[in-house]
């Protein structure tokens, strides 16, 4: 297993994919950190400006978990690695293993230089972000989320074997299919769904009945969403070939 892991961090380190979706995640923390503390008035507590400013992040790093695997059976390097570790579930562990890893520190760094970004700005208006346990709240919240959305990803990846439709299912999902559910259900089913649970358990991102409350029960959800899609994907990956 620890060469298995080794291997898969060999496998992302040096390919360039990884390196543009957490740099992307990154800039687009930035960019809506910043954005929100340049349009800061009072009225809320300073803090609450970063509840949001990773939401593109979690989705980028599911992006990420999908082409952990998909990519390498669209370029059939997967053969390659189930000879060199011939259990499969093995592969698929060390991989689940080493992208929520990379998947939870990016979270927390995403969301700590987000709040750097924005305690320069606010700095530069007269304002102050508070540094307290609301802030390590949100660091923690944000480290599971994107260590979830990995695992997720890595779920996806192995029941499509294709990055392109495992990337575009997972768009759709977002930006139409669950926003369709919730609009004409409501909070009764939205707050259960895999994509909204997990902005859901982004402290203090969503107070509008659609989520759970506190943030873990939604995080509790979204790693339910992300064991089913492994435990599918596995059992898809041990009965097809390679």
């Amino acid at each position: 297993m620890i060469g298995a892991m080794r291997g898969e961090w060999l496998k992302l380190i040096t390919v360039r994919s990884p390196k543009v979706l957490i740099a992307v995640a990154l800039l687009s923390t930035w960019l809506i950190a910043g954005l929100g503390a340049n349009d800061f008035e009072g009225g809320e507590r300073t803090v609450d400006l970063l509840s949001g400013s990773g939401s593109l992040a979690v989705v980028l790093l599911l992006i990420l978990g999908i082409q952990i695997l998909a990519q390498e059976y669209r370029f059939g390097t997967i053969r390659t690695s189930f000879t060199a570790v011939p259990v499969r579930s093995r592969v698929i562990g060390a991989k689940v293993v080493v992208g929520a890893a990379v998947g939870g520190v990016t979270g927390a760094v995403v969301i700590a230089s987000g709040a750097l970004v924005s305690a320069t700005i606010l700095s530069s208006r007269g304002y102050t972000l508070a540094v307290d346990g609301r802030l390590l709240e949100l660091v923690a919240g944000y480290a599971v989320v994107c260590a979830l959305s990995v695992a997720f990803g890595i779920g996806i990846g192995a029941i499509t074997r294709n990055p392109t439709f495992g990337i575009t299912a997972v768009l759709l999902l977002t930006f139409l299919v669950e926003p369709l559910v919730t609009a004409f259900t409501g909070d009764a089913v939205s707050r259960w769904l895999p994509l909204t649970s997990s902005l859901g358990a982004l402290p203090g991102f969503s107070n509008d009945g659609f989520t759970f409350t506190p943030w873990y029960i939604s995080a509790l959800v979204f790693a339910g969403w992300s064991a089913l899609a492994l435990v599918i994907g596995g059992l898809m990956v041990e009965r097809r070939d390679a």
